[in-house]
């Protein structure tokens, strides 16, 4: 009832099946709702203090919900290439090396990225 924004069916259905797939028990809990959903306002106001308290303490340790894995994927792919550039000295050819991957491969990597060219030469 808490929830920033107009909300719909479709939304609530995305939101309990994200926070289930994130979920190791068998019960959704409050705190899966949370790690779900960040931005939720799931601590009502007349909740007693404690119970607050608890929920909020349980929000904290969950952490943010996970991206997707291509984004994962391509995070990684972006801070390697960028180590490889660092410790080469900018030289595309040694850090394409470092990576063990194929120069074609690397330079469509690199170009999806164009703060990396500052580290390239």
């Amino acid at each position: 009832m808490r929830q920033a924004g107009p909300g719909n069916v479709r939304e609530l259905r995305n939101t309990l099946k994200q926070a289930s797939l994130m979920a190791d028990d068998l019960q959704l809990l409050p705190v899966h709702i949370a790690a779900a959903l960040p931005q939720a306002l799931l601590i009502r106001p007349d909740l007693p203090a404690a119970t607050a308290g608890a929920v909020r303490a349980e929000r904290a340790t969950i952490g943010p919900p996970a991206q997707p894995l291509p984004t994962q994927v391509a995070e990684l792919e972006r801070r390697a290439i960028a180590a490889a550039l660092t410790a080469s000295g900018g030289n595309r050819v040694a850090a394409t090396r470092a990576l063990g991957i194929s120069r074609a491969a690397f330079y469509d990597r690199w170009e999806r990225w164009p703060e990396l060219a500052l580290l390239g030469r």
